[in-house]
């Protein structure tokens, strides 16, 4: 993004826009998760792995986010634990990979 666009003072055209999700994309910064809703027939757009790696400590310190039981780091979209008592949530591949034989 330009200085001009970031600050203010000029509105991002289409183009731009674009330009710069595909930027964001391409970096890991943001992911198109392939989910159809009523609302999007295209998916969506979501937070990438490195978004949420750059910004681990932050999040914690500074949002209401889940926590992964099994490795500790930030879950935007968790499993959460079926068992009455249980209060755990974790993310799909820390289930998958403790389920899977070693």
């Amino acid at each position: 993004l330009s200085t001009r666009a970031m600050s203010g003072k000029k509105k991002l055209t289409v183009t731009e826009a674009t330009k710069s999700l595909n930027n964001f994309i391409s970096y890991g910064y943001l992911v198109y998760r392939n989910t159809s809703t009523r609302h999007s027939a295209k998916g969506r757009i979501g937070l990438g792995a490195r978004l949420i790696m750059e910004l681990e400590m932050w999040l914690k310190s500074n949002c209401e986010v889940d926590i992964c039981s099994i490795c500790d780091k930030p879950v935007v979209i968790s499993i959460k634990c079926h068992k009455r008592d249980c209060e755990g949530v974790y993310h799909r591949y820390c289930i998958e990979k403790k389920k899977s034989p070693k």
